[in-house]
């Protein structure tokens, strides 16, 4: 993204429902949900087109397997709903484009370039920055098992060929949260086990709000989710 004027020039055309895996041609997970690009005088900004409302969820498709490049998502629990999009023309000085750098990543998150798969934003040792090009971009959002996964990036300004900060230009920051429910409810540490460990994880969810609290599913975190734990652990995973 070397040009002066940087616009959407294209999109990306992947399926929105779960199916038959052809080759390089997985799942998007569910509607796009657009980071909106915009300049505004020397400064970024960045801004959801719809409103998202709590974590995404990742998901596994077990009958699905991929050949080539995408086969990086085979076994995974993996989303690319959240998409990179120009909210109108921009006009940025010569030689600079606009970066995306990871600031803050869960540890077990894996993120892979739309359009080749190939790791990116701090993924299996690549650069914590990933220089977008404009396009409406779907990267690929992976991760191993249950758990909530959470991504803080920073989109600025910089120079196209070392990737730096350019002076004078404001950023803008985001952060992007995903989850991938735990099929045993009362295993809250999803460690695979059930055990007096759980118990600790229980209440540290019950004192952070954290839905994992939420044992009866109800959509509150109260003190009825302790008796549903223990209903829950006694039954079983």
């Amino acid at each position: 993204m070397n040009t002066k004027d940087l616009v959407l020039t294209s999109a990306l055309g992947f399926a929105l429902t779960a199916g038959a895996a052809l080759a390089d041609n997985p799942v998007l997970g569910g509607p796009m949900l657009h980071l909106l690009i915009s300049q505004n005088g020397n400064a970024l900004e960045i801004d959801y087109e719809t409103p998202v409302s709590g974590p995404v969820e990742l998901f596994q498709y077990p009958n699905d397997t991929y050949t080539g490049p995408a086969a990086v998502l085979n076994g995974t629990y993996y989303n690319a709903q959240f998409g990179w999009l120009a909210n109108g023309f921009f006009s940025l000085p010569p030689g600079s484009g606009v970066f995306v750098q990871k600031i803050s990543s869960s540890a077990d998150l894996r993120v892979y370039n739309a359009f080749d798969f190939s790791p990116i934003l701090g993924t299996n040792g690549s650069s914590d920055v990933w220089q977008w090009t404009g396009e409406m971009t779907h990267n690929w959002y992976a991760a191993d098992g249950p758990g909530q996964y959470t991504a803080t990036y920073r989109v600025y300004v910089g120079d196209a060929t070392t990737s730096q900060p350019l002076a004078g230009w404001g950023d803008a920051m985001l952060t992007l949260e995903w989850f991938v429910p735990n099929d045993c409810l009362a295993d809250v540490n999803a460690d695979g086990n059930l055990d007096a460990t759980d118990f600790t994880a229980w209440i540290a969810a019950f004192n952070a709000n954290d839905p994992k609290a939420d044992q009866n599913q109800d959509g509150s975190i109260d003190p009825s989710d302790f008796t549903a734990w223990i209903a829950n652990f006694n039954a079983g995973c």
